[in-house]
């Protein structure tokens, strides 16, 4: 029987940076890059447009505008386990014919996230990238019903166009 722990879900963060160690605006389609690259390891990821970092540079807090891109792993299940196995072959982070469990995951994610770390902080100039690893009660997406839109009465006046992801990065 495949080894799945107690705590089996896991949840990465990446913070990164908006602009330059000289202030200057990095372009959002770099960013935007790096964010693909997560998305398409983990099937998709959540982008929290603005995290303020704050450090003391001799007695000044010094702060800086940041990004926060969170990826989740759900492994509670075989079903879970054999899910992310098909999905990393698929994306070819994972051989064809490769022996796939638990841990080969957990291995794969854990390289994926500090070789993409380590590129931003060497691509962006930084001297380190925060990047969590941590193992999580319960990471699940907890299924709704889809609905093209919601009825009036839920609804603002006028509507919001979609917008892609470089414009939420503003």
């Amino acid at each position: 029987m495949p080894r799945i722990p107690t705590t089996a879900d896991y949840e990465y963060q990446i913070i990164i940076p908006k602009f330059d160690n000289a202030g200057n605006p990095i372009k959002r389609s770099k960013i935007e890059k790096f964010i693909q690259e997560l998305s398409k390891h983990f099937s998709g990821c959540t982008v929290i447009p603005e995290v303020v970092g704050c450090c003391m540079e001799g007695e000044d807090l010094v702060c800086e505008e940041n990004l926060l891109v969170i990826a989740g792993r759900d492994m509670d299940t075989t079903k879970d386990i054999n899910d992310a196995c098909e999905h990393l072959q698929k994306i070819n982070a994972l051989p064809e014919g490769t022996p796939c469990d638990y841990d080969t995951i957990m291995d794969l994610d854990r390289k994926f996230i500090y070789e993409l770390s380590n590129k931003i902080g060497v691509s962006l100039g930084q001297w380190g990238v925060y990047t969590k690893v941590s193992s999580e009660e319960d990471v699940e997406f907890v299924e709704g019903k889809w609905k093209p839109s919601l009825p009036k009465k839920l609804l603002e006046k006028g509507m919001r166009p979609q917008r892609s992801l470089k414009d939420l990065l503003l």
